[in-house]
């Protein structure tokens, strides 16, 4: 069962959509005379960004991953269990070393005697230490959710969460392919029933770490 983003997706278009119109917008944003020809026009968000965007350009990112994923309450027993991940990250650059982003995760593991899944939407900031494409360590806060069904009963949770990750980029051609491995870990959530609602645990935690491969382009 792969994992629905709705939400995910239309914040990482929200956002592509304000990268593309970056050179309509910073026009937009542009001081404008008026009537006496001397007030200049407000500053408004999609002016700061539009102006980030064409000074210093944005980044796309999509990728695969596996992992490993746990979780953590009273009344839990089972063992860590690992399978395969889909992400996809979209942002803009607040300077040449630093990158500000929006990225959502899925994770499935349906092969086993139960079907389990977690995605998790974070914005984060990139930081690369030696310049554009060396190492970089990057962090952010976020949404997580897992859940997990057998057929006859279902169990969920959804909690704020922290993601803490290292990478490397390496230019191939016009994109950059990028190796990583993350963490994404929540800080206690409602664990529940999926029929009923019934609360199992007020204080569920996940943890979830993967390495992967994605592809990102910069401009």
């Amino acid at each position: 069962m792969i994992p629905s983003l709705p939400t995910a997706w239309r914040v990482g278009v929200a956002l592509l959509g304000v990268v593309a119109a970056a050179p309509t917008l910073h026009s937009q944003a542009a001081p404008r005379p008026t009537a006496s020809g001397s007030a200049p026009a407000e500053p408004t968000v999609r002016g700061a960004l539009a102006h980030l965007a064409t000074k210093y350009g944005a980044w796309l990112s999509i990728g695969a991953s596996r992992g490993g994923a746990d979780l953590f309450c009273e009344v839990c027993t089972q063992d860590p269990t690992y399978g395969w991940g889909l992400q996809a990250s979209a942002g803009l650059r607040l300077a040449p070393a630093l990158l500000l982003g929006v990225e959502t995760v899925g994770w499935f593991d349906v092969l086993g005697d139960a079907d389990r899944t977690v995605r998790s939407t974070t914005v984060l900031l990139r930081s690369y230490a030696f310049g554009r494409s060396r190492p970089f360590l990057q962090g952010g806060a976020g949404v997580a959710r897992y859940r997990v069904s057998d057929g006859n009963a279902g169990f969920h949770t959804q909690s704020p969460a922290l993601t803490l990750g290292v990478g490397h980029d390496w230019r191939v051609g016009s994109a950059t392919v990028t190796p990583h491995i993350d963490a994404v870990v929540s800080v206690g959530g409602r664990l529940q029933s999926a029929r009923t609602s019934n609360a199992i645990d007020p204080n569920a935690r996940l943890a979830l770490v993967r390495t992967g491969f994605a592809l990102s382009w910069f401009r």
